[in-house]
């Protein structure tokens, strides 16, 4: 499995990043006053491999892992999702997920979701 030259994970309210240079590892550590949808974007990216099909109910285990203080009825799936446009007008704007069939959906691979973040 090849390296990304980026990787980011998350404990909590800090974000993690690890940049791979040829002069070494750089690191940072950034509070973040990351949106509900964008925590949720990097909770997915530090629990999930490309192309994982998950319930909601393991999203929304994956995301506390993560971030306790987001509740549960504020982590919807399909207002991440590519392929779907609800009605709220935040919906569609960060792209997390494919809907692959109900209460079913798939990690979109990690690069296409760095894009939104």
């Amino acid at each position: 499995m090849a390296m990304d030259p980026l990787w980011l994970f998350v404990k909590r309210e800090y974000v993690f990043t690890l940049a791979f240079t040829k002069e070494g590892v750089e690191t940072s550590i950034n509070k973040t006053e990351a949106t509900v949808h964008q925590k949720i974007g990097l909770a997915i990216l530090g629990a999930s491999q490309e192309d994982d099909v998950l319930t909601s109910k393991e999203i929304r285990e994956r995301v506390h892992k993560y971030y306790p203080d987001i509740p549960a009825g504020s982590i919807l799936p399909s207002d991440l999702c590519c392929n779907i446009k609800n009605e709220d007008s935040s919906s569609g704007i960060l792209h997390i997920f494919e809907k692959v069939s109900r209460n079913r959906y798939k990690v979109l691979p990690h690069h296409i979701i760095k894009k939104f973040l």
